[in-house]
């Protein structure tokens, strides 16, 4: 089995929500994407799937050693390889690929957070760094001058929480099961509910007030990528991550919908629902591209 052929079937076998809209980009643009989200779930498996604390540490600790040996053009691992084959579409910095490994250590020695500020710092850890990575492969190589380095971090911090807040949201029960909260304690201490409401899987009303307020946080950050996008003279080749933020929005309506009872059972979406997000998206945003023109600077934010 080829690198190539390695790293598709492992994003594809992970469902990803994003498998969709990356098949709206070109060939090349979407083969640099599989290895990017097919390095994520490596790391990300090793977190989640392994036995101990320890064995996880030194795993991620082995891969710390083979991101630098594929930037030096010597990697072994199927992964690793591709990455360095597809180098040219990540850019030259290459700090947001071992912020990824630092945001994954978080989970192993880090279960709970007292605030939201330190939930934001695990955010852009382990998402706004790949929301960094994959705006750059979008929008590297083009004919028209790149997007400012400015605007692409605002971009990828709004985009890379939002996505994050929606999968804490989302898997709440699950981390429970593991061992983690990432709920912020403070918040949770605020609104009555204990630790152990949650660990014996009460729905107490607090909760929901908590999830809400997340919900509300992450729904600021998706604002902000939607005001940011609308006003960029980019807007073409950002449009597969505003595709990506609207079907990924639809896990926030659902949870909403639920009134975030996270002990209600998976918050899923089904193929034909994503298929059909994300034509409904994309053609919503090719008609807007077509007859309302972008300003020609983005907004600060």
């Amino acid at each position: 089995m080829s690198p190539e052929d390695y790293c598709r079937r492992k994003v594809v076998r992970s469902g990803s929500s994003f498998l969709h809209p990356l098949s709206l980009l070109p060939p090349d643009r979407r083969r640099a994407m599989m290895a990017l989200y097919a390095f994520c779930r490596e790391v990300d498996d090793i977190v989640d799937r392994v036995g101990t604390d320890a064995i996880a540490e030194i795993k991620l600790a082995w891969w710390q050693q083979e991101l630098e040996a594929a930037f030096r053009g010597e990697p072994h691992h199927p992964v690793a390889i591709e990455l360095r084959d597809q180098e040219q579409w990540f850019g030259a910095d290459r700090t947001p690929f071992f912020a990824i490994l630092e945001g994954m250590a978080m989970d192993i020695g880090k279960h709970r957070y007292q605030t939201l500020a330190e939930l934001s710092a695990y955010c852009e850890k382990v998402a706004v760094a790949v929301g960094r990575l994959t705006l750059q492969v979008f929008t590297a190589g083009s004919e028209i001058p790149p997007p400012p380095a400015l605007f692409l971090d605002r971009y990828a911090h709004h985009l890379g929480h939002a996505f994050q807040l929606t999968n804490i949201l989302r898997d709440v029960a699950e981390d429970l099961r593991m061992g983690r909260v990432y709920l912020p304690l403070a918040l949770l201490q605020e609104a009555g509910c204990s630790e152990a409401d949650l660990l014996a899987g009460r729905f107490h009303p607090g909760l929901e007030q908590v999830m809400a307020r997340l919900g509300e946080v992450a729904e600021t950050h998706y604002q902000a990528t939607r005001e940011l996008h609308d006003h960029s003279p980019h807007r073409a080749l950002l449009l597969p991550a505003r595709v990506m933020a609207e079907v990924y929005h639809a896990y926030l309506d659902k949870l909403r919908r639920r009134r975030f009872d996270p002990f209600a059972g998976p918050v899923t979406l089904s193929r034909g629902t994503k298929i059909g997000l994300t034509l409904r998206a994309w053609l919503r945003e090719r008609l807007r591209l077509l007859f309302s023109p972008p300003r020609t600077h983005a907004p600060a934010s």
